[in-house]
């Protein structure tokens, strides 16, 4: 099984700010396009829509599809170490 790592982190929408746990799965190390080392990693977390003023009945008044009131954030991260 893969390291996982719970980050926890500030997370800025609409104006208001809240702490944040990103749910970390390490994928591995690969190369990129020149050579250069890279790390990968997948971070996801579900957000309360009414934490970050998000009104999710009003999302199909604006013509954007949505489905309940809460928002799911999935990051997929390439780590590059700087040269």
């Amino acid at each position: 099984m893969p390291p996982r790592w719970a980050v926890t982190g500030a997370l800025s929408l609409h104006g208001v700010t809240r702490t944040v746990t990103l749910d970390t799965e390490y994928l591995g190390l690969g190369n990129g396009m020149e050579g250069e080392v890279r790390a990968a990693c997948r971070a996801t977390t579900e957000l309360p829509g009414d934490d970050f003023t998000v009104s999710w009945q009003a999302i199909p008044a604006r013509g954007i599809a949505g489905v309940g009131p809460s928002i799911r954030v999935d990051l997929d991260i390439q780590i590059v170490p700087e040269t």
